[in-house]
């Protein structure tokens, strides 16, 4: 194998040695994906995001996001951290678009943030468990869930849980037994808990096992 250069970013990072870690190949063309998820089995990061020619004709660079174990077909910061390598390196636009396994994503790069939208259906399902059972499961308060629970899939089966307050999101404790016991969609043990005010959002997730 011949060599390929690599960076190493923090993403969402507010310090130095902060946020989520990524590794990002810009030039991983001659990379097949076994060869892709050994390395990224290696780097053992959440993700590892590899950069090749895109097959559709308005995108600048296709996105290939593997985790240790598998390939994701899109996630949010691989995603935000792929497209700071490419704005550096291949294009100059402030909005552009990526290719990725779930669709095209239009780039937008204004002064230090980065946002995108993914052109894709989003697929809903309520959750089967009602607001005491994910409190349990959360280590928090029933009164600490805002609104409903709701399953999304823009790519991957995500259950999103809005939360009441910043500390809240903090103090969770979660129970790994109840959470792969009864956290399960039967394709993703996936979750974001999340609180927002004045545009503003803290989040966390927690998952424990590949899709099936």
């Amino acid at each position: 194998m011949k060599d390929y250069d690599f960076y190493l970013l923090n993403v969402f990072a507010e310090t130095h040695f902060g946020g989520n870690p990524l590794a990002v190949f810009p030039a991983a063309d001659g990379l097949n994906d076994e060869q892709m998820q050994l390395i990224a089995r290696q780097f053992n990061l959440s993700e590892t995001v590899f950069l090749q020619t895109a097959t559709h004709s308005s995108a600048v660079k296709k996105l290939k996001i593997f985790t240790p174990d598998y390939e994701l077909p899109f996630a949010g910061h691989p995603t935000i951290g792929a497209s700071f390598v490419i704005r550096r390196l291949f294009c100059e636009k402030d909005q552009y678009q990526i290719e990725t396994l779930s669709g095209l994503a239009t780039i937008k790069h204004q002064h230090e943030e980065i946002t995108f939208a993914l052109k894709k259906e989003v697929k809903t399902k309520p959750c089967h468990l009602d607001n005491a059972e994910l409190a349990d499961i959360l280590g928090l308060q029933e009164t600490d869930i805002e609104s409903e629970p709701m399953w999304i899939n823009t790519g991957t089966w995500q259950l999103l849980i809005r939360l009441k307050s910043e500390s809240a999101v903090k103090n969770c404790q979660i129970s790994p037994a109840l959470f792969m016991t009864k956290l399960d969609s039967g394709v993703w043990g996936s979750c974001y808990v999340w609180f927002a005010h004045n545009g503003q959002a803290k989040v966390r997730m927690f998952l424990h096992k590949a899709i099936r």
